[in-house]
């Protein structure tokens, strides 16, 4: 397949705003992740004092995801981007001129990266519900593939630049560069206004007059619970999330740690996963198969040998390209999957459906990594791993053989826009 469907995607300028405020935002954010644990190290030489704040700014994004993505469908999307932005702007620029200023203290810093947590809630089911509105059906898969590789390469750009700042600023530089990146992104959303109107349905959930915030959720849960493909994916979503995710986020280091030298090894290693993610963006940019749910199943079977790597403590030389392929999959997988969501699901549900969809992810995540130590302690960390690559597997190839082909189900669209045709397909 040649590369029209990409160059196609560029010559929107609502999608060049959203790849470019996305890139631009998500370097900012690396920047945040490296700088921040040592501004608190400086205040307080302690990591529970850094586990804290850090949890300060996921609790909220997980409690609100589930509202942020009604406001989603109640609001444009594009509006709601540019506020959150807004907020994020407001909230790392205060902290940045707290350290900078010596006037932060802990409490300080756990308030404002709740609020930053809060603000970014409302980011992800609004990000994943722009694209619908702006492109054909038949360029998503390419779009949410470009999306997924400015992630990835923000991930690989975002560490280095924070080491030079870092080794010659200090932690509060990067926040304020973090902060500046918001403020682009805002101005760049801000500049998003030719979307089409979507023409809100009502079910039994709802009512003509009714905005009720319980309504329009469950307006939300019963289009997830009604299609059994949605179902099925929020459901592989949770065992996945503590399976394989959780298991390298917790094991992984404890095996770097015992096995290939400490942080160093991991450091390089979670560059190989970095790596991998940029090539599975660039791999969906090109590969469009015929069944994409199936396909989005079948492809992240290649995290099992990673994990199965790690429990039998391969040599270094090979088990860097398996956490290549690791991140290949994953970022291929979740490309696949965004790509049916935002094509079957009516845009007037979009985001309270990947609201959803991001709150079992996020939502189930720490309780994955909470889980697996304990556990770890009494199975051993390698018998885990294998314990654990055994259940991902069989999940994803359950999973993928009972996928089927999902129903069409396009939105209402306003006059004038563009939307392709779609015929019903049947399980």
């Amino acid at each position: 397949m040649n590369g029209k469907p990409r160059a196609q995607i560029f010559r929107d300028p609502s999608f060049r705003r959203v790849f470019t405020a996305t890139g631009i935002s998500a370097t900012g954010d690396t920047l945040t992740q490296a700088a921040l644990p040592f501004a608190i190290l400086d205040m307080s030489d302690s990591a529970t004092a850094i586990g804290l704040v850090l949890a300060a700014r996921a609790l909220p994004y997980a409690l609100l995801m589930l509202p942020a993505g009604v406001v989603g469908d109640m609001i444009r999307p594009q509006r709601v981007l540019f506020l959150a932005n807004i907020v994020r702007f407001s909230v790392q620029g205060l902290t940045a001129a707290l350290l900078f200023t010596g006037h932060a203290s802990l409490a300080a810093l756990a308030f404002l990266q709740a609020v930053q947590g809060a603000a970014s809630a409302f980011v992800f089911p609004a990000s994943r519900s722009v694209l619908p509105r702006a492109l054909r059906k038949d360029q998503l898969q390419s779009a949410n593939a470009s999306i997924s590789s400015v992630f990835s390469a923000a991930a690989i750009v975002g560490p280095l630049l924070a080491g030079i700042l870092l080794t010659f600023t200090s932690p509060a530089s990067a926040l304020a560069l973090d902060a500046t990146s918001f403020l682009i992104g805002a101005v760049l959303l801000g500049r998003i206004s030719d979307l089409p109107e979507v023409t809100r349905t009502t079910s039994k959930a709802t009512t003509k007059k009714s905005t009720s915030w319980r309504r329009e959720l469950a307006t939300g849960f019963q289009e997830v619970v009604g299609s059994r493909w949605l179902l099925l994916g929020l459901a592989h979503a949770a065992g996945f999330q503590v399976l394989v995710v959780g298991a390298v986020a917790v094991l992984g280091p404890v095996m770097a740690q015992d096995h290939y030298g400490g942080d160093r090894a991991w450091a390089v290693l979670l560059a190989c996963m970095s790596v991998g993610h940029l090539l599975g963006g660039l791999v969906t940019t090109r590969w469009k198969p015929g069944n994409p749910l199936r396909a989005a199943y079948v492809v992240v079977l290649g995290t099992t040998p990673a994990l199965l790597a790690l429990a039998a403590v391969l040599p270094f030389w090979s088990l860097a390209p398996l956490l290549v392929l690791y991140g290949t999959t994953l970022s291929a997988g979740d490309t696949l999957w965004s790509t049916v969501v935002q094509s079957n699901v009516p845009l007037d549900r979009l985001s309270r459906v990947i609201s959803f969809d991001g709150f079992v992810s996020f939502g189930l995540r720490p309780l994955g990594l909470a889980v697996l130590g304990p556990v770890a302690a009494m199975a051993g960390a390698e018998g885990t791993l294998v314990a654990m690559a055994g259940g991902s597997a069989l999940l994803t190839a359950a999973a993928a053989l009972l996928a089927g082909r999902p129903r069409f189900a396009p939105a209402p669209a306003a006059d004038g826009a563009e939307f392709p045709p779609t015929e019903p397909v049947t399980h």
